[in-house]
């Protein structure tokens, strides 16, 4: 009876040992990625729906930021105005990213609104525009610039 406890003790102390390369694997193979907003006066109104892969991540507001987290390799974003049915322009953006890093992506809506520019931002620039936009959208973890 002893010998069983012995062991049972020794595969729960164990077992996490082996499942944890796994755990650190799926995190590795990961990126995060910050996509924010200015404040614009210019189509403060409208909210821009953003996707990846085909899904809906967000529908981003004027001066709010989304925090996802995307399979390492060549991520594709998507954007376009939501609820006017006849503005279908789409903007894509399109970068590689490596396993463990995060990219930052601000996104300014175009003339007439009918789209958002997206583009891969250094770091420093990016925190420095993401301290005065304190909320993030309804659809994003809260963000820490101390990263």
């Amino acid at each position: 009876m002893a010998t069983k406890l012995y062991s049972l003790r020794f595969a729960l102390l164990v077992a996490p040992i082996f499942l944890l390369p796994n755990v650190v694997l799926a995190q590795a193979a990961t990126a995060k990625v910050v996509l924010y907003r200015p404040s614009k006066l210019f189509s403060f109104g409208i909210n821009y729906g953003i996707y990846h892969e085909g899904q809906e991540l967000c529908r981003l507001s004027n001066r709010r930021y989304l925090v996802t987290t995307v399979p390492a390799g060549i991520v594709t974003l998507r954007s376009h105005v939501v609820g006017y049915g006849f503005i279908k322009r789409e903007r894509v953006l399109r970068f590689p990213a490596q396993a463990g890093e995060t990219y930052y992506v601000q996104a300014n809506p175009l003339y007439f609104a009918d789209a958002l520019d997206m583009a891969v931002v250094p770091a420093d620039y990016a925190k420095d525009r993401l301290r005065r936009i304190t909320k993030p959208d309804h659809c994003s973890e809260p963000l820490s610039l101390n990263q």
